[in-house]
C-alpha cells in the first residue's frame, strides 16, 4: 500500500450507505422508540421497502476491504498537516487491522469529514494530524454502529411478518372442564380447611395459660383445656399434642445417639 505516491485515477470508492426514508424510517423510529409495530401494519409495499433497505444495509454491513481503507487514508491526506512519507504502508496497515471490525459503509467522505472537524483536545489540532489507529476506530465506530443498529431494526420488523399465527384454540371438552372445576373445588377446599385450622389454633391459643410453653409443658395445657373445648377444637389439639409428642421422640433419639457417640 503505497499511499504517498497511489495516483487519484485508483481511488477507490466505497459502498455508499444512504440510511432509511420515508415509511422505513418512520417505522424504525417507531420501534426504536418502543411503540407497537403490528404486523398489520407492515403492508406489502412496506414489507418490499423493508427488505429492499435490508439489502443495502446488509451489503454496508459488510468487512472492507484494504483498498478501500487505502482510498479512504489516501483522501485523507489533502485534509492533514502530516501525511505520512516514511513507512506509509505500515501505517496503512496498522490502521486497517485495528479498523478491521469498521464495515464498508462506514468509510465515507463523512465519516472522513468527522476526523478533519473534530474539535481540538486541550489546544491540539487532532483533526489535523495523521489518526493514530486506536483514536480513528473511535471516530468511525458510531458509524459503523449506525449500519449494525438499522439492521437490526429492519430484521425485527421483518420477523414480524414471518412470524406464524397463533393456532385457533379448540373448545376443550365437558370431561376437560370437569376435571378442572374439580381441581378448583380441591383447591377452594384445601384453602377453607386451612383457614379453619388457623382459626381453631387461635381459638385453642386462647384458652391455654401461656402459649409460649413448650414440650411436655405445652403438651399438659392442652390436655388440661381439652374438656372445655368443642369437638372440632378438640380434634386440633389432638393433633397439636401428636406433633409435640413426636417432636419429644426426635429429641430423646438424638440425645441418646449423641450419648452412645460419648459413652
Amino acid at each position: 500500500m503505497q499511499l504517498a505516491h497511489r495516483p487519484p485515477n485508483a481511488v477507490a470508492v466505497p459502498l455508499a450507505y444512504a440510511p432509511a426514508t420515508g415509511d422505513v424510517k418512520a417505522l424504525l423510529d417507531a420501534a426504536g422508540e418502543g411503540l407497537a409495530v403490528w404486523a398489520r401494519d407492515l403492508t406489502p409495499s412496506r414489507v418490499t421497502a423493508l427488505r429492499d433497505q435490508l439489502a443495502r444495509v446488509e451489503a454496508a454491513a459488510a468487512p472492507t476491504p484494504p483498498e478501500i481503507i487505502a482510498s479512504w487514508l489516501h483522501q485523507l491526506r489533502d485534509f492533514v498537516s502530516n501525511p505520512p512519507a516514511d513507512r506509509a504502508a505500515m501505517k496503512v496497515a496498522a490502521i486497517a487491522e485495528t479498523c478491521a471490525d469498521i464495515p464498508i459503509g462506514a468509510w465515507t467522505p463523512a465519516s472522513r469529514m468527522a476526523w478533519v472537524r473534530q474539535p481540538d483536545r486541550n489546544g491540539y489540532p487532532a483533526g489535523s494530524r495523521w489518526p493514530a489507529p486506536g483514536e480513528l476506530r473511535g471516530v468511525l465506530l458510531p458509524f459503523a454502529e449506525k449500519i449494525r443498529r438499522e439492521a437490526s431494526g429492519l430484521r425485527a420488523l421483518l420477523a414480524k411478518t414471518e412470524a406464524k399465527p397463533a393456532p385457533a384454540r379448540r373448545k376443550p371438552t365437558a370431561e376437560e372442564r370437569a376435571a378442572v372445576a374439580a381441581r378448583a373445588a380441591a383447591f377452594r377446599d384445601e384453602i377453607n380447611a386451612r383457614e379453619a385450622e388457623e382459626r381453631a389454633e387461635k381459638e385453642i391459643a386462647a384458652m391455654l395459660p401461656d402459649v409460649s410453653l413448650r414440650g411436655e409443658a405445652m403438651i399438659a395445657a392442652l390436655e388440661d383445656a381439652m374438656p372445655n373445648m368443642a369437638p372440632p377444637l378438640q380434634a386440633v389439639a389432638r393433633a397439636q399434642i401428636a406433633m409435640h409428642r413426636k417432636a419429644l421422640d426426635m429429641a430423646a433419639a438424638f440425645t441418646g445417639e449423641v450419648a452412645e457417640k460419648m459413652a
